[in-house]
């Protein structure tokens, strides 16, 4: 097999390990690699069943099996991602998140990007929270 020729469908080194603990991250990987790998619709599900550990595995028995990959991760997103109840955790980790003595600015950039989408905030509410941190 040459180089040039595309590698389609589940390669073993490719998912191990998880790169994220975070829900919405990882559903937004997991996507990223069933359309990477162009996985079937069946395929895809069938790879989403058998990458819950713990106790996404026992919510995953609870849901039905049919419907597309998307209202299976939509359900994930909803049951495990940052909801209403996290938003008050998810904005003080944000501000409270300082660069490292040692950590490299563009990952402390990339981090708190990362942070900052995790409440799904309209700007207003992170501009109005960082105005009001900034008066004394």
């Amino acid at each position: 097999m040459s180089s040039s020729t595309p590698i389609y469908g589940i390669i073993a080194g490719d998912l191990l390990p998880l790169r994220s603990s975070d829900a919405n991250d990882w559903a937004q990987d997991f996507r990223a690699y069933v359309k990477l790998r162009k996985l079937p619709t069946a395929d895809a599900i069938l790879l989403f069943q058998t990458r819950m550990t713990g106790r996404t595995r026992t919510w995953l028995q609870g849901v039905p099996e049919e419907g597309c990959l998307e209202d299976h991760i939509a359900c994930f997103r909803q049951r495990f991602g940052a909801g209403d109840a996290c938003r008050p955790e998810l904005m003080t980790e944000f501000w409270e998140r300082r660069q490292g003595p040692d950590e490299k600015t563009s990952e402390y950039i990339e981090d708190k990007a990362r942070l900052a989408r995790r409440p799904r905030l309209p700007d207003e509410a992170i501009l109005l929270k960082k105005i009001c941190l900034h008066i004394n």
